[in-house]
């Protein structure tokens, strides 16, 4: 349910990328689940390659950005 959620916000980015900017607070309150559920299963998500995130700050202010969630399809090998 979590990598579905994250796919559907997703669009493909400049890199040709399906990225997906979204949060662990905002997936688990679409899911009606708890972010440290959440938190747990997208751990074992990245741990086998479906989905890797990026973080980033703002240059001007130092605070964080939204989360970037890239989804790599190529991990779902027969």
């Amino acid at each position: 349910m979590i990598l579905e959620d994250i796919a559907l916000d997703a669009r493909i980015d400049d890199a040709g990328r399906l990225v997906s900017e979204t949060s662990v607070r905002r997936i688990a309150a679409n899911l009606g689940r708890n972010r440290d559920t959440v938190t747990k299963h997208l751990a074992r998500l990245r741990a086998q390659g479906f989905v890797f995130s990026e973080e980033a700050r703002e240059v001007a202010s130092g605070r964080w950005e939204p989360c970037r969630y890239v989804l790599d399809p190529s991990a779902c090998k027969a």
